[in-house]
């Protein structure tokens, strides 16, 4: 059987985390080719009638789908979702419906609040009044950009100053084209719980945690861009992943797996997923986001969650694939 393997495409240079994507493609390229499958490699651009002629040349039995953006937006992520599911083609992951509500932070954050599923509370810039504060510490993160784009320390703002904000987002706008809007900064620890699809439905994998050490005082403890892909930073360097004693926080536990479990239901997931938690001093755990096209590569922490679980990553590509061949998308 041919499977195409189907990867973001770049306004321009690529940046570290879009070197990511192809370092990823790589990866599933050669570990679908020992499995003996026929791979093609193909990028989507916003052209989608190309795309439809290339797959419709191509007859493939599967798509493996690894876009994280189109021409550098990753509010167009789920454009090739729904050719795919109009030509009736199966692929891999999360549907074009599941990938619309999460890839959007803000609709994902609607559909949870409605859903009874806590996660901070946030504002849209035209709502910075000071008769609106929701807290007096927020960030700034973009709504639909993935992998930290644009995220930094200065996003961080320990007290409330709506002016101050306005600026920042001013400045972000400038620099990064994209659309921002503020939320609570939870002060605590933060948590990745990623969840594979098997034959048995889904599973979540040992829930990892990131540590933050080497933090200057008073620093916001955030996993920024620079702590996720400049590898000489220092928050590079200070920032690690571990994964968390069960016994130790049983509770804990078992309470961010039923909610990651709960997204799973409301958002209507499929193939893998990762949510992100950050748990305040009170102990209690908010959905920071829903990413519902996680990172698969060798050093990437889904597959680092898997590898824990007793898994090879030979084995959770071929779950990945097993799962997007049984599905029925119609």
């Amino acid at each position: 059987m041919q499977i195409i393997v189907l990867t973001s495409s770049f306004a321009s240079r690529a940046r570290s985390d879009q070197k990511d994507n192809l370092v990823q493609a790589g990866m599933v390229v050669d570990t679908l080719s020992s499995l003996g499958f026929e791979v093609n490699i193909i990028s989507a651009t916003l052209d989608m009638d190309i795309l439809s002629r290339q797959l419709d040349m191509l007859k493939p039995g599967l798509v493996f789908n690894l876009v994280e953006e189109i021409h550098g937006k990753g509010a167009f992520i789920h454009f090739p979702l729904a050719v795919l599911e109009n030509m009736n083609i199966p692929f891999t992951g999360n549907g074009h419906s599941a990938m619309v509500m999460t890839s959007s932070k803000l609709l994902a954050k609607k559909i949870m609040l409605a859903r009874g599923i806590p996660t901070p509370e946030w504002l849209l810039p035209d709502d910075l009044t000071e008769k609106k504060i929701i807290t007096n510490s927020c960030i700034i993160k973009s709504v639909w950009e993935h992998g930290s784009y644009g995220l930094g320390r200065e996003n961080v703002f320990r007290e409330f100053s709506a002016e101050k904000i306005q600026k920042r987002i001013r400045q972000l706008k400038k620099k990064f084209q994209a659309t921002w809007f503020v939320e609570k900064y939870i002060p605590g620890r933060e948590l990745n719980v990623s969840i594979l699809e098997t034959r048995r439905g889904p599973e979540v994998l040992p829930v990892a945690e990131i540590i933050f050490e080497g933090y200057p005082e008073n620093s916001p403890e955030i996993v920024d861009y620079q702590a996720k892909w400049n590898h000489k930073a220092t928050a590079y360097k200070a920032t690690r992943s571990q994964f968390v004693s069960e016994s130790e926080d049983n509770d804990l536990i078992a309470q961010v797996k039923d909610t990651a479990l709960k997204c799973w239901k409301v958002f209507e997931l499929s193939g893998y997923a990762r949510v992100d938690f950050r748990v305040d001093s009170q102990n209690m755990p908010y959905v920071l986001e829903i990413n519902t096209n996680p990172c698969i590569s060798l050093d990437a922490g889904f597959m680092a969650a898997a590898l824990k679980s007793g898994l090879t990553p030979v084995q959770t590509v071929n779950a990945i694939v097993q799962s997007g061949l049984g599905k029925n998308r119609n």
